[in-house]
């Protein structure tokens, strides 16, 4: 999906016309968005208008030019995100006229320090950007972490901060730092408008849902194509493999090893079963031109039960589903250890997102490409609101978001989603504020006998911006029952209270 699609999908551009009718151009113009990420290509020629100034904490100097050594040393992932929030160009990001700073603290392989880091954060204060996004993050689930409190130290210095929540999911428990800092704005990943692959190896059985590999081309066949076991990948694996799809286990060799070995073999695409029961998130660091996606272990059980039965015979069909609005299955969850914190905090588009990267463009997966969404929703609202602080951005970001539902019709729940899908249109026209946009209580005992010593006690800030006297009212939760072990979070939605147990 190119920004062209995803863009309007938050609501950025139907807010962006409407304005402009009444004489307002909300763009992000003279708001400073800080990227602390792999660099920058500032000659791209969607981003050399945007990008004002930056440094490489990497190198020790004022260049932040993205690493374009050839090899697994070359980077794109920063240039990638800085587009999706301020491309200004052919193609646009959510707030095109913002300024951005750039801040290279990952080195070549998309790898660099805790140390690096903090320095760039620190550097982004002292810049006093407005607005700061990593697209960045440690498997580490604390909320004590140094860049996690290093991002809280942002934030009480006045900035937005934005991160992405990780790519660990869909366990619960899998949010990395600085995904976990308890004032950031931590982003999960959804679907935007597209249209989902699938297969199938008859008529009658059940369709086998695709999930792209990061760095590899998206599934785009066409018709019914021949498939063959390919085993673990291996080039001794492959011998007679070309022009047919290959079916390859998880294990023994890297994955870029896999999706090479087979593209040099002739193979058409790869499908990648998970080598343990469940469904896998995959990437490759460096690109690969190859057409591949994961199955979960036990759909790829079936195919290969299928190859034995069928042999030279055994054709697989692919057709496409339309799928809005769903939870990515990469996408981490929370909760936060030790202090039960709820992530993420809202979602956004973070599957085949098209966006800038050296010398052209590329559709990446992830909640890095999340993030950058809701970094240029965050300078929409700086501007159109300057005298709001990080609290209240957050805030407008979590009281509207669209609440989400799985494909059976029920609603995520709020570790995994937050409180929902970001609405840019809605949270600038939002006039009521309720902070923190979400509370967690932990884990506790609901026998009434013991009320008094487990007392929790959580303040609510309610502000309305609006021109009228407004009544507030909370639903008040029902009796939990004598005895009852209860996980409790609230996400507050407009004025009302949703409750979750």
């Amino acid at each position: 999906m190119s920004l062209k699609e995803s863009v309007p999908f938050i609501g950025a551009d139907n807010l962006r016309s409407e304005l402009e009718d009444r004489g307002v151009r909300l763009t992000g113009k003279g708001v400073k968005v800080g990227v602390i990420d792999t660099g920058i290509d500032y000659n791209h020629p969607d981003l050399s208008r945007s990008y004002v100034k930056g440094y490489d904490v990497v190198d020790k100097d004022d260049d932040p030019m993205e690493s374009k050594i050839r090899g697994k040393a070359q980077t794109f992932h920063g240039t990638h995100v800085a587009g999706i929030i301020a491309a200004n160009g052919r193609v646009k990001g959510v707030a095109p006229e913002a300024e951005l700073y750039i801040y290279r603290a990952l080195g070549p392989e998309g790898q660099g320090s805790t140390a690096f880091i903090l320095e760039a954060i620190e550097r982004a204060i002292d810049d006093e950007v407005d607005v700061l996004n990593l697209s960045l993050g440690s498997p580490i689930n604390g909320p004590d972490w140094p860049t996690s409190l290093a991002l809280d130290k942002a934030t009480e210095a006045g900035i937005i901060t934005v991160t992405s929540n990780g790519n660990s999911g869909p366990d619960l428990w899998s949010v990395g730092s600085p995904g976990t800092s308890s004032k950031a704005i931590s982003v999960g990943a959804s679907t935007p408008p597209l249209k989902a692959p699938q297969i199938r190896v008859s008529d009658g059985e059940e369709n086998i849902g695709l999930h792209a590999i990061q760095g590899s081309k998206p599934w785009d066949l066409k018709r019914s194509n021949l498939l063959v076991d390919g085993h673990l990948g291996m080039p001794e694996d492959l011998m007679s493999v070309e022009g047919k799809v290959v079916l390859i286990e998880r294990g023994g060799i890297p994955i870029k090893a896999k999706l090479e070995n087979a593209k040099e073999a002739g193979a058409k695409a790869v499908l990648l079963m998970n080598n343990i029961p469940g469904t896998f998130a995959a990437g490759v660091e460096e690109p690969v031109a190859f057409t591949a996606a994961t199955i979960d272990h036990h759909d790829g059980v079936r195919l290969r039960e299928w190859i034995e039965q069928n042999g030279e015979d055994a054709m697989i069909e692919t057709k496409y589903v339309e799928e809005t609005d769903h939870m990515a299955l990469f996408s981490s969850r929370g909760p936060v250890t030790q202090t039960w914190d709820i992530k993420p905090d809202v979602v956004a588009p973070g599957v085949d997102i098209d966006s800038t990267v050296p010398n052209g463009y590329m559709a990446l997966n992830g909640t890095s490409m999340a993030a950058p969404h809701i970094a240029g929703a965050a300078a929409l609202l700086k501007q159109a609101k300057p005298e709001w602080g990080p609290e209240q951005v957050k805030a407008a970001l979590m009281n509207t978001a669209v609440p989400l539902v799985s494909e059976n019709g029920e609603r995520y729940p709020p570790f995994v989603q937050g409180s929902g899908r970001v609405d840019i249109e809605a949270a600038v026209r939002s006039d009521t504020l309720v902070y923190p946009g979400a509370l967690s209580f932990g884990v506790w005992d609901g026998d009434p006998k013991q009320q008094e010593s487990q007392r929790l006690e959580k303040e609510l800030t309610i502000e309305n911006h609006g021109n009228e006297k407004r009544t507030y009212r909370f639903d008040v939760p029902a009796s939990l029952g004598t005895g009852l072990k209860c996980k409790c979070q609230c996400l507050l939605q407009s004025n009302r209270v949703n409750r979750r147990t």
